[in-house]
């Protein structure tokens, strides 16, 4: 059973080391924790509990073992897939909220863009590969959260150039409707003016 017990080891051990920080990086973000991910734990763990049936055979327990193997591997996957799509869909709504070329003089936005599109491009290769090769799936959507990661730390660190960029960008709003307003009442006053110039001149016509 020394066999049993390593196998088992190096389950808990990657639920430990990497599941367990990624759930609570769902949980801090979506605050909820998806079903799909809690009915993997579930389904992981009555293949673990298994294994200690009494009398059990060996072979038996090695297929409970891989049967547990392969629902850690889907509960990875689906903790990438999950934080992917949110920082996927934290980005779109980040960039909708003002113009991002202000930031640090425009030299955020290409980096920005450039990552977000890699993260894209990614995050469709994973979605493409899921229902046809899981381990490609799985890295590419492994790849896809760290690429968003980078760029989520990076406009974290970013939050003071940012908070000055939108309220330059509220400014230059208020600065734009002041003028068409402005505009506004020139064109009206000018409107106005003109057809009173007409009568004038058409009365001076008389005389």
């Amino acid at each position: 059973m020394d066999i049993l017990h390593d196998k088992l080891s190096a389950l808990y051990n990657s639920y430990n080391d990497v599941i367990k920080p990624l759930i609570a990086d769902i949980e801090s973000k979506y605050q909820k924790f998806p079903d799909s991910i809690f009915n993997e734990i579930r389904a992981f763990n009555d293949h673990v509990a298994r294994c200690y049936i009494t009398n059990i055979t060996e072979d038996k327990a090695n297929e409970e073992i891989k049967k547990a193997e392969s629902h850690i591997v889907r509960i990875i996957l689906d903790c990438y897939k999950y934080l992917a799509m949110w920082l996927h869909d934290y980005f779109e709504k980040f960039k909708a909220n003002f113009d991002i070329t202000l930031i640090d003089n425009g030299e955020f936005a290409p980096y920005f863009y450039n990552t977000q599109l890699k993260g894209i491009r990614t995050l469709r290769e994973a979605k493409q590969n899921e229902s046809y090769n899981k381990q490609i799936a799985y890295d590419k959507y492994q790849e896809a959260y760290n690429i968003y990661s980078e760029l989520y730390i990076k406009i974290e660190n970013y939050l003071p150039r940012i908070k000055w960029a939108k309220k330059a960008w509220i400014y230059k709003l208020k600065e734009n409707a002041l003028l068409i307003i402005i505009s506004a009442v020139v064109s009206a006053i000018v409107s106005a003016i003109i057809p009173w110039n007409d009568l004038f001149n058409w009365l001076k016509s008389l005389f």
